[in-house]
């Protein structure tokens, strides 16, 4: 019998001894797993930070194209072009607004008298001469000079404007 309980001592001597390997593996693997998770937190941190880079480097190259383009505009055009260009649009917008306020009927009366007064006298004047017959062609349509001018520069400038914008892409 003592025999019987020295071999049940070994056995549970053992036993013990296997379970404490065990479980020092089990925390070993544990810990193993805790760190490889955390190489891939930081990976992913590393491919966020990466692809975040990528994209301030196209903003930063989208801005520098488009600070090439703004540069090679106000090359084509200058300051003096852009004012004379605001002088003769200012000109026609006001030309137009004194025949929309001829049109709307906005003169005073002393203008409305003296309008009078200048058809009367034109018209006392032709009673005696013979009128010819009026046309049946119409008219070519002509454009003031200075709309012209206006128009041209405008074309001319949206031109260049054009080939500076396909030029930087």
């Amino acid at each position: 019998m003592l025999s019987m309980i020295i071999h049940l001592f070994y056995l549970i001597f053992s036993y013990s001894r296997k379970a404490k390997l065990l479980l020092k593996k089990k925390r070993y693997q544990e810990q193993l797993l805790d760190k490889t998770d955390n190489q891939l937190d930081n990976l992913d941190r590393l491919v966020q930070d990466i692809e975040f880079s990528q994209v301030e480097m196209q903003v930063v190259e989208g801005l520098k194209v488009g600070n090439d383009c703004l540069k090679k505009m106000h090359q084509m055009m200058s300051i003096e072009d852009v004012e004379r260009i605001m002088e003769e649009t200012q000109e026609g917008i006001e030309y137009q607004r004194e025949i929309d306020e001829l049109l709307a009927g906005s003169l005073t009366d002393e203008d409305e008298d003296a309008i009078l007064a200048e058809l009367e006298a034109i018209t006392q004047q032709t009673d005696d001469v013979q009128l010819p017959d009026v046309p049946a062609d119409k008219l070519p349509h002509i454009e003031g000079k200075a709309l012209k001018q206006n128009l041209s520069s405008i074309v001319h400038i949206l031109v260049a404007t054009e080939k500076v914008v396909n030029s930087c892409f």
